[in-house]
């Protein structure tokens, strides 16, 4: 299984958004599947200078190759994390296994 990482990049620096990701990274997914697991994101530091627009233009093109995708705390709700609910409505209608880590309890649900 392919799974995208979807998180939070505004106001965040470089170092931040690594942290987060090797976090989701290391997520325990045996609630989720028992298949072997291939995690991918959009982010890259040299888009960091790119229009937003663009930007989750390129993601959503990462996107299109996995089986799933995976939330930071529920970032797909949040109005003010509009790249995060721009993939959440792609992966809503095309039909995305949606996920979601939470960075308490280390743990991954199916939203679902």
């Amino acid at each position: 299984m392919k799974i995208f990482l979807s998180l939070p990049m505004r106001n965040k620096t470089d170092t931040e958004i690594r942290s987060m990701i090797d976090e989701m990274q290391h997520a325990r997914f045996i609630s989720i599947t028992n298949e072997d697991i291939f995690v991918t994101h959009g982010y890259d530091k040299d888009r960091k200078g790119l229009l937003p627009i663009r930007a989750i233009g390129e993601s959503i093109q990462e996107m299109a190759g996995c089986d799933a995708i995976m939330f930071w705390d529920f970032c797909c709700y949040d109005t003010n994390f509009r790249g995060c609910n721009v993939e959440n409505y792609i992966a809503h209608r095309y039909g995305l296994r949606r996920l979601n880590y939470n960075s308490i309890t280390k743990e991954v649900e199916r939203l679902d």
